[in-house]
Formats: structure tokens, sequence, C-alpha cells
């Protein structure tokens, strides 16, 4: 929890925000980011430090210059903390979605043959993958059998804007 606290608090500046906006483009140095910015190089320097210090922005030497790298994994960690953590017991054989429903209190499925997918989980809507020890199966949830101990990871796909793009026609 500490290193995702540190990563709050290195985003809780708007100039440290702008930084991370321009690293979201593509790699650049120091004093590429001061001119975007209209700010001097030690003020971005020490914005960057920050930012290294909580693990949001990575420093590639390239050559004798600097250039300067968001490191979304570490980002995107933080919505980790949103999620929940269950133990269970279950008989051998049951399938995902058996499990599932052993912590949930309310699944919304949709069948697509003899296929089940699960649309909403605990009142909260949206496209929901899954994962067995860090693998991603190929079947639905409701086909997946159990026979080990295993790590099942509920996922939640977040529409987060990745690309926008605007066309305009000639």
């Amino acid at each position: 929890m500490k290193s995702i606290a540190k990563i709050f608090k290195a985003l809780s500046s708007e100039t440290r925000l702008k930084i991370v906006k321009i690293l979201n483009k593509g790699e650049f140095s120091i004093t590429d980011i001061s001119k975007k910015l209209n700010i001097s190089k030690v003020s971005v320097l020490k914005h960057v430090k920050i930012l290294e210090d909580a693990g949001i922005i990575d420093r590639i030497k390239i050559g004798r210059e600097f250039k300067l790298r968001l490191n979304k994994r570490n980002l995107y960690k933080i919505l980790n903390i949103f999620g929940f953590r269950y133990k269970v017991r279950v008989e051998s054989g049951r399938t995902v979605l058996d499990v599932l429903l052993k912590v949930s209190k309310d699944i919304k499925v949709r069948r697509y043959n003899d296929s089940i997918f699960v649309y909403s989980i605990d009142f909260e809507d949206g496209n929901f993958i899954y994962e067995i020890d860090g693998e991603l199966p190929d079947v639905p949830m409701n086909k997946f059998r159990i026979y080990k101990n295993v790590k099942i990871v509920i996922k939640k796909l977040v529409p987060i804007v990745f690309k926008e793009i605007v066309v305009n026609l000639k």
C-alpha cells in the first residue's frame, strides 16, 4: 500500500500530471518537457525525481542523453487496490463460475449456445475476463473445471482511453 500511496502523492501535482500526459505520447528529454510546459529544466527535474521515486517514469540512457519513459504498468497497479480478495474451498471439478458464485451476491450472465459469459458482478456491469494462475484460458467460466489449487483473478475490462482519433475527411 505504501508504493500505491506514493504513486497517488506523486500524481497530486498538476505539473506532474502534465508531465505524465506528455510522456504518454512517447519518450522525451528533460529539455523537451521543459519547452512543452514552458518551465525551467530545474523545475522539471524536481518533478521528474518525484515521479521516478514513485515508479511512474523510467530514465533511459540513449548515447550521452537521457530520455524519460512512462511506466504504465505501475500506473495500472493503482487500480488494483479496489479489488476484493477471497479464499474459498470447493470440490474438485467445479467450474470458475461455481467459485465466483460462492463470493458474489449478484451475477448476471448471457448464454451463447452452451457457453455462459458474465456481464455483471455484484451490481457492477461490464465485460469480465478471468485468469487461472496468471494464464488467460480460452474457454468460458462455466466450462473451465478446477482439479487443483489455483488462483483465479476476475478482471473487469475498464474502458480507459488508449487512443482517441479524430478523423476529418478531405
